[in-house]
């Protein structure tokens, strides 16, 4: 029988402990966003309600004014989540205060990945892709760190720095369940402006 080198087994160990921090802190979302994107990634639901005006200009924005409010109000209470992976079809509701609209529903995916999930939005002119994190140990949420684009673009990735001009660049928000089947992802939030992605089976 071939004799065990304790002194090989401490060297394996001590070359493996630095290539396990390196991913530990790949897979911490606080440690990789920046300092304004862990701002709108824990953005509180409640406070987002600001953003969105009193009155809009027609009927179609104010319906998607209303159903901002609903989904931000019941965001407040996150559920367990259930299974997250496969096929979702979701829609983006965009509100600023001068704008409000819900778009039709598109195809999404939700896939595991290495640190958590990797969600895509697969349809429509304008898409987003990310990886989703536990935001906390026990929580019920998500972080999501990622990158929007337009049409068949390249799927992007969050870096640092890389700041959206409005159809590419970074794009980050946080997941909350809102039932079994029913998620709701608040995206790039502020007091002038957020966006919604409310998944549904």
């Amino acid at each position: 029988m071939p004799r065990f080198s304790a002194i090989s087994f401490g060297a394996l160990c001590a070359l493996l402990a630095p290539l396990s921090a390196v991913a530990a802190q790949r897979c911490d979302w606080n440690s990789t966003a920046g300092d304004a994107d862990r701002a709108a990634v824990t953005v509180s639901a409640d406070s987002l309600q600001q953003a969105i005006a009193a009155h809009y200009d027609d009927a179609d924005q104010e319906d998607g004014a209303t159903l901002a409010r609903t989904l931000l109000q019941r965001a407040q209470s996150p559920q367990l989540p259930g299974k997250l992976e496969g096929r979702w079809k979701v829609r983006s509701i965009q509100v600023d205060q001068r704008f409000a609209y819900a778009y039709p529903y598109f195809k999404a995916e939700i896939a595991r990945d290495p640190c958590g999930y990797r969600l895509s939005k697969t349809s429509g002119s304008q898409r987003r892709s990310g990886t989703l994190y536990p935001l906390a140990k026990d929580s019920r949420e998500f972080a999501f760190l990622g990158a929007s684009t337009v049409n068949d673009d390249p799927q992007g990735h969050y870096a640092p720095g890389n700041v959206s001009d409005g159809t590419n660049g970074n794009s980050v928000g946080r997941l909350v369940a809102l039932g079994p089947d029913e998620l709701l992802l608040i995206l790039d939030g502020n007091a002038k402006g957020f966006e919604l992605y409310q998944l549904i089976r």
